[in-house]
């Protein structure tokens, strides 16, 4: 795997997890299982009113496609290896199944929106781990 493919792998994994956590946080919130002290203490720099904005989780939300979707890429070249004969997008149907979570999100409101942010950045988590591990 290249540089560029490392990298992107890398990032998305940064974007998802912080989707993740973000969301779980909420969900503990909301649910009174941690209060808002608590996340302060955890984080003090934490900005909610950052992710509180549904204009911030729609770039969040298409960030994260943008970068599953550029590193599950592959460029197909010819037997000789010199021109490019074609492009295929690796694990589509995670791919899908992530961004119809992650989109769903967008016109749902409350916990269960979190839930679906929740299982769509786990999905995206899962297939950059997974496209990672099998460069290795």
């Amino acid at each position: 795997m290249n540089k560029t493919a490392i990298a992107l792998n890398s990032l998305g994994m940064t974007v998802s997890f912080t989707c993740f956590i973000h969301c779980v946080l909420v969900v503990l919130f909301f649910s009174g299982l941690i209060t808002y002290e608590l996340i302060l203490k955890i984080g003090p720099n934490i900005e909610f009113d950052f992710f509180a904005d549904d204009f911030n989780h729609l770039i969040l939300i298409c960030s994260s496609l943008l970068i599953a979707t550029l590193s599950q890429i592959k460029i197909v070249k010819d037997l000789n290896g010199r021109s490019i004969s074609g492009i295929q997008v690796m694990m589509q149907k995670q791919l899908i199944m992530a961004g119809s979570l992650l989109i769903t999100s967008l016109f749902i409101e409350n916990i269960f929106s979190e839930i679906l942010v929740i299982c769509g950045a786990l999905t995206i988590l899962n297939m950059h781990a997974k496209k990672l591990l099998n460069s290795y």
